[in-house]
């Protein structure tokens, strides 16, 4: 699917993302991913979390640090809450947590970024 939101002024808007069975494929500016990230207007960076049953607080502690307002998170080809328990220093931090598949958490990402919305995204690929 290609997303076609792309603004200068906005860093770090995803340009597509792919998926088959086996894995998903993004494009950041001119970058390539096909391991999970977590994305933000300012940075990216990879995540080692392959499946949502890999989750562990120490995750979403990692997620609060990053100063936004909400994070996007992507699960895979369908939709799996993490256990509530994980996500306590999100709340905390008064941060919004929404959970989709990784493909609707892109699109998402981008309206929230090109909105100018402080918002990360914490993509599963796999």
């Amino acid at each position: 699917m290609q997303l076609n939101l792309e603004r200068p002024t906005q860093p770090n808007i995803i340009r597509s993302v792919s998926n088959n069975a086996q894995s998903f494929h993004i494009v950041v500016g001119e970058t390539s991913f096909t391991q999970s990230v977590i994305l933000t207007s300012e940075s990216i960076d990879l995540w080692e979390v392959t499946n949502i049953s890999e989750l562990k607080t120490h995750h979403f502690d990692r997620l609060a640090q990053h100063s936004v307002e909400v994070i996007v998170l992507g699960t895979g080809t369908s939709i799996q809450f993490p256990d509530p328990a994980l996500s306590q220093a999100l709340m905390e931090n008064q941060i919004g947590l929404e959970v989709m598949d990784t493909v609707a958490a892109c699109r998402t990402y981008n309206v929230l970024a090109g909105d100018g919305r402080k918002v990360a995204a914490a993509l599963i690929m796999w």
